[in-house]
This record gives C-alpha cells, sequence and structure tokens, in this order.
C-alpha cells in the first residue's frame, strides 16, 4: 500500500512537474519585441521603374553576407492577427549619411526602423504607439 502511494505521489510530482516547465517554456517563447517601423519611399521621379526606395540608415544591418533589412509581415495568428519580421537581403544603390536607397527592393511591407529588443527572422512583434 506504501508503495502504491509513493508511486502515485511521484507520478504526479512529475505530472506537476512538466506541466509547469512546458508552461514556462510556452510563455518565454510567446514574449515579444516593440519596435517602431518605417516605410520606404522615394521621391525621385520614375524611381518605381527603377525600384528604388529610399530608408533612414538605421533600418539597413550589414552581416558578412551583406545587407538586409527586416520587414514586418502580418499573418493570421491563433488568436487573431500576428506581425512576424522576416529577414530580407536588399542591395544598396547609393548611401548618404542619414539614408540609404535600395535597389530593386518593394515597400510592400514596412521595415523594423529601432527595436526595443533583440529581433531575428520570425520573431513576434507589436508597435509602439
Amino acid at each position: 500500500m506504501k508503495k502504491q502511494i509513493l508511486a502515485i505521489l511521484l507520478i504526479l510530482f512529475f505530472v506537476i512537474f512538466g506541466i509547469v516547465t512546458i508552461w514556462s517554456k510556452n510563455a518565454y517563447e510567446a514574449k515579444e519585441v516593440y519596435v517602431e517601423l518605417v516605410v520606404a519611399k522615394c521621391d525621385i521621379e520614375n524611381a518605381h521603374i527603377f525600384g528604388l526606395m529610399v530608408l533612414p540608415k538605421e533600418a539597413v544591418h550589414q552581416d558578412p553576407t551583406g545587407h538586409y533589412v527586416y520587414k514586418v509581415e502580418r499573418v493570421a495568428g491563433a488568436w487573431g492577427n500576428e506581425y512576424i519580421t522576416t529577414r530580407e537581403k536588399v542591395s544598396i544603390y547609393s548611401e548618404s549619411d542619414e539614408q540609404i536607397t535600395l535597389c530593386g527592393y518593394s515597400n510592400l511591407y514596412p521595415v523594423v526602423l529601432y527595436a526595443e529588443g533583440a529581433i531575428q527572422n520570425g520573431t513576434r512583434v507589436c508597435f509602439f504607439r
């Protein structure tokens, strides 16, 4: 009888511990990062023909593979719309002190200008108000 009670208590302990661990892991992964967005624009006449778009320099990042931006896409989530970052490679046409002109980039999606935390491809974000 004591062994059965001990076995039941042991099973309950592992079940409860497992549930708490799964809940805490999911709570950590569900963290959203607050971001400020910017929309690419261009004041050059007929720039859309060449695919030229202008962004602030802070929105364009660089690593050994080249230049990239994080665009924000709206996707259907479990509780409605969610906003997810997607890393997109870009080509630099020209550069000044404050802005960069991109070649071949379409401005269908807004681009992350500033993020409160670290972002990467697939990060769920929400917006500053």
